[in-house]
């Protein structure tokens, strides 16, 4: 008999296989939010999510963009030098934030003030317009008691942006920088080897990869 038999205390051996994988325990979801010991610092909460959090207190932006279907990659210095995601390490200063503004117009309000700080880097360091992004997901750090860095319960966020790019301008070259659109492979390749510890870069470059073929399918 190739199916039924026992499913937990008193089954039914002559049980039709459907009623059996009912009765089978299901596994529990698995959830993005994920908390981790960064350092003796900072504990990490990793959200997908396109809430974007205040600009100020972002450290790092991660920006996974592509062209058609191939991809950005960057490098600084000579050919010995690995290629890797563009990555901005902003200083914004804090602004005020009107404590009766809805949460539509905040978010309206905090992207604006992204916006101008990402096409502003992309243009002045690598020359490229991003025509349209969005936060694929952010990792809230705050500050562990027992530790005399930060105020305990400080908050900062890194973040990772999807997005396409607009037509490139000629690179600069006297900032050091290249700069190629690669293949979905190769940028595999670099997000497993150099971003091995960040699994949801992965996950916006995959996502971006979905895009840009059914873009391509529907076109």
């Amino acid at each position: 008999m190739p199916f039924g038999g026992p499913v937990g205390p008193g089954g039914d051996p002559m049980m039709d296989p459907q009623a059996a994988m009912a009765k089978m325990p299901k596994p529990r979801r698995k959830v993005w939010r994920e908390e981790k010991l960064v350092d003796d610092v900072f504990l990490a909460y990793m959200d997908k999510i396109e809430t974007l959090p205040e600009p100020d207190l972002i450290f790092r932006m991660f920006l996974v963009l592509r062209r058609g279907e191939r991809h950005l990659a960057v490098r600084l210095g000579d050919r010995r030098q690995p290629w890797q995601l563009p990555t901005l390490e902003p200083e914004i200063s804090p602004a005020v934030e009107p404590e009766d503004m809805d949460e539509e117009a905040l978010q309206e309000d905090r992207r604006e003030r992204l916006d101008a700080i990402i096409q502003a880097a992309m243009m002045d360091t690598w020359q490229l317009p991003v025509a349209g992004w969005r936060q694929f997901s952010r990792v809230q750090m705050t500050a562990r008691r027992n530790q005399d860095e930060h105020e305990p319960g400080a908050r900062r966020y890194e973040v990772c942006i999807v997005g396409e790019c607009g037509e490139p301008a000629d690179l600069a070259g006297d900032g050091g920088w290249a700069r190629r659109f690669l293949p979905a492979r190769d940028m595999n390749k670099i997000l497993r080897e150099r971003y091995f510890d960040k699994p949801e870069l992965m996950q916006a470059h995959e996502r971006t990869l979905i895009e840009a073929l059914s873009g391509a399918a529907g076109g």
